[in-house]
């Protein structure tokens, strides 16, 4: 059997902007209390499970999630899985949004790898940073990464390629887990949010509010409104 790479992209838990819907990007914002719960119970799935390495974005969402996950394991911590740059448009919600910027967002969501949003990121952006943290990987094991839903979604598209006008219709929950195994030949998606973990015991306190996908206020319907992540 070839060596191989298995890569897993852990989503950090919820915080207070991802359940007001609010773009987070950059910007550096606690886990609540339901996000907590998330990291603990993505503890108890990864159990007795083995890491060569563990990675972390450098903000905090990421990095208290996986203390709490993995509490005995530093991680290499690295700006590079960073979430997609807002600029702009972070700290905002759709509703707080003039016209003529919910018109300047549309226009980005229906194509993020060729259109930078306003001070900030294309999805080309952050695969070419995601692709040079992948050039330090090693070349075989298991490794964990705790990341965001932007980023996440830009490592599945180097796999099956990128879904022009389509590239928000994969949800990536809080506290979800996506596999990708790499080879010298080829690489394969072993699961894609797997949050069965999250479903095996009741938080007790506020739950999330569903990640619809709502209609501009403009009139034209979004295909996928891109949380705040």
């Amino acid at each position: 059997m070839r060596p191989a790479l298995e890569i897993w992209y852990l989503r950090h838990g919820e915080t207070e902007w991802n359940r007001t819907r609010r773009w987070q990007g950059h910007s550096d914002t606690p886990l609540n209390d339901l996000g907590r719960w998330q990291a603990a119970r993505l503890g108890a799935r990864l159990g007795s499970l083995a890491f060569d390495r563990v990675y972390s974005s450098d903000l905090s969402r990421c990095l208290e999630t996986a203390g709490i996950a993995v509490p005995r394991v530093e991680p290499i911590v690295d700006p590079r899985l960073r979430e997609i740059d807002y600029g702009a448009f972070e700290g905002c919600t759709w509703d707080t949004l003039a016209d003529e910027e919910r018109l300047e967002l549309e226009t980005w969501w229906g194509d993020p790898y060729q259109l930078r949003i306003r001070g900030g990121e294309s999805f080309t952006d952050v695969t070419e940073r995601l692709r040079e943290w992948q050039r330090d990987l090693p070349e075989q094991g298991r490794i964990a990464v705790f990341s965001h839903g932007g980023l996440i979604r830009c490592a599945l598209y180097q796999v099956i390629g990128a879904p022009r006008g389509w590239e928000w219709t994969v949800m990536l929950e809080n506290g979800g887990i996506t596999r990708i195994r790499a080879d010298s030949r080829h690489t394969a998606i072993l699961g894609v949010n797997d949050c069965g973990h999250l479903q095996e015991a009741d938080f007790q306190g506020t739950k999330p509010g569903p990640e619809a996908e709502p209609e501009s206020r403009l009139g034209s319907p979004c295909r996928s409104q891109p949380p705040g992540r």
